[in-house]
């Protein structure tokens, strides 16, 4: 497994006109699609930091890497078995690749009112944060944990719902004002 996570501020213009060039049209006519010119930052970003990724584990050049989307908008690699998986939240992206499924969350820690967490949270999840010293904190690890289970899985969000975070063995990195969670 091999991940990274990055700031859009640390990566150079030339980066980012690098990722351009090896991008095919209708993934730059996606891109352009966007109505907000940092989203479309992000995601040429992304496609760099991923390409970037992919080219070091398959030890291969990233000219050679073609990043696809099913048709649910999972990302994969065009003939190639390994799994990536690819989150944002503000200018922070993160990016992970596996030769067995895998998923990845950030989320940069905001302030919450967490007043309604057991809408989106199981019983078991609302009373782990409920007993917290850190609600706040805990309810970004689960929820982020949460996430990376969905791109894990793909189950359905009522599935995930109820699949209790205990259960998830997330691993957590918390930096920077942010929480990511990586499940495999």
């Amino acid at each position: 497994m091999k991940w990274i996570i990055k700031s859009v501020n640390e990566i150079s213009k030339k980066d980012k006109e690098l990722c351009l060039s090896f991008m095919s049209d209708s993934r730059k006519e996606y891109i352009n699609g966007f109505l907000s010119d940092e989203r479309k930052e992000v995601s040429i970003v992304a496609e760099f930091l991923t390409k970037k990724l992919v080219s070091e584990f398959l030890n291969t050049s990233i000219d050679k890497i073609e990043i696809l989307r099913s048709e649910t908008g999972k990302p994969y690699i065009k003939n190639n078995t390994a799994y990536i998986s690819i989150s944002y939240s503000g200018r922070y992206i993160a990016v992970a690749v596996n030769d067995t499924p895998i998923g990845i969350d950030i989320e940069v820690i905001k302030e919450k009112d967490l007043k309604l967490i057991d809408k989106i949270f199981s019983s078991d999840d609302v009373s782990i944060i409920r007993r917290s010293k850190n609600k706040l904190l805990d309810f970004y690890k689960i929820w982020t944990a949460k996430e990376a289970y969905f791109k894990f899985s793909e189950k359905s969000y009522n599935e995930i719902k109820e699949t209790p975070y205990t259960a998830l063995s997330p691993v957590h990195y918390c930096e920077n004002g942010t929480v990511i969670s990586i499940i495999k």
